[in-house]
C-alpha cells in the first residue's frame, strides 16, 4: 500500500468522529458554564432551606413548650376574653329590650290647645287634651289641674295643689283651687278632652273647690296686665305591664293686648315643669 493510500484511510476513520461531535456531546461530556451554575444554585437555595427548617423546629419547639407550660394562663386569658364578648352581647340584648319596652308602653301627653281668652259671663275651661301616644294603653289615670289667675308680679308656684302658698292664689282665696281627672282606661292615639280642668274657686265655708264663672272684674284685671292665667297639673297612670308613670305640665296666657309680660323666673319654671318619668 502506498503512502498516499493509507493517509486517505487515517482520514476516513477520522471524520465520522467528527460528525459525532458536531450532532451532539459524547457521553461523558463537561456541561457548560450555564449549566453548571444553574445545579450549583439549586444546592445553595436548598441549603439555606435546610437552614431556614433547623432554625424553625427551635422556635416551634419553644413556643410549643412555653403554651404547655402556661396552659392555665392561656385558659384563663381566652376564658376572660369570652366573658367579656358575652357581656358586651348582654349588655347589647338588654338595651334593645328597654329599646323596646319603651317605643311599646303607654305614654300620657299632655298638649295644650288654642286658647283665644276667657268669656265673661261663661266658665273658664283649661286649654289642654290627653292624649296616649304609645302602642299599648294607659290604665288607672288620674290628675289634678289648677288654673287660676296669678297676679303679673308674682311668680308662678308649680308645687303640688295641696301645697301651693296662698300668696299665689287670687285675693281672697280661702285654699288652693283645683280640678281632678280620673279615668280607668285610655287607648292609643284617642284625644281625651278634660271637661273638668276649669278655673275653679272654693266658696266659703266650704273645703272643696266648684267651678267658677269668669265675671267682669276678672275680664278687667286680665286684659289690662294685671293678672296673668296659670295653668299646670300632674297626670299618673299605669302602662300594660303595670308599670307606674307620671308626666307634669305648665303654661302660662298673658292678654296680648296688655303689653304685659311674666317674669323670667316664671317663664323658667314652667318650662322646668314639663317632664316625664323615667321608668322603662
Amino acid at each position: 500500500m502506498t503512502k498516499g493510500k493509507r493517509h486517505r484511510k487515517r482520514e476516513q476513520r477520522i471524520q465520522p468522529a467528527q460528525r459525532v461531535g458536531e450532532a451532539g456531546s459524547p457521553v461523558g461530556a463537561i456541561p457548560t458554564g450555564a449549566d453548571g451554575g444553574g445545579i450549583e444554585g439549586d444546592r445553595h437555595q436548598a441549603a439555606e432551606s435546610e437552614g431556614e427548617r433547623n432554625m424553625e423546629m427551635p422556635l416551634k419547639a419553644a413556643i410549643g413548650g412555653w403554651i404547655h407550660g402556661n396552659a392555665n394562663a392561656v385558659i384563663a386569658l381566652f376564658t376572660v376574653v369570652i366573658a367579656v364578648i358575652a357581656g358586651i352581647q348582654a349588655c347589647i340584648y338588654s338595651a334593645q329590650i328597654d329599646w323596646t319596652r319603651i317605643d311599646e308602653r303607654a305614654w300620657l301627653a299632655i298638649r295644650f290647645t288654642p286658647f283665644d281668652g276667657p268669656t265673661v259671663g261663661a266658665r273658664l275651661p283649661a286649654p289642654i287634651v290627653a292624649t296616649n301616644i304609645g302602642k299599648t294603653v294607659a290604665k288607672n289615670i288620674n290628675g289634678w289641674i289648677f288654673f287660676r289667675p296669678v297676679p303679673i308680679g308674682t311668680t308662678i308656684d308649680v308645687s303640688d295643689y295641696a301645697r301651693v302658698r296662698p300668696s299665689s292664689l287670687p285675693e281672697g282665696e280661702p285654699i288652693p283651687a283645683w280640678t281632678t281627672f280620673k279615668t280607668g282606661v285610655m287607648y292609643p292615639n284617642d284625644p281625651v278632652l278634660i271637661p273638668h280642668g276649669v278655673f275653679a274657686r272654693t266658696p266659703v265655708g266650704k273645703t272643696v273647690p266648684d267651678a267658677a264663672i269668669w265675671d267682669q272684674a276678672l275680664e278687667d284685671q286680665w286684659m289690662k296686665g294685671d293678672t296673668y292665667l296659670a295653668l299646670n297639673g300632674k297626670f299618673t297612670y299605669d302602662d300594660a305591664a303595670g308599670d307606674h308613670h307620671w308626666t307634669t305640665f305648665c303654661n302660662v296666657f298673658v292678654a296680648a293686648s296688655s303689653g304685659k309680660n311674666i317674669s323670667r323666673d316664671t317663664s323658667d319654671r314652667c318650662v322646668a315643669y314639663n317632664s316625664v318619668d323615667n321608668n322603662k
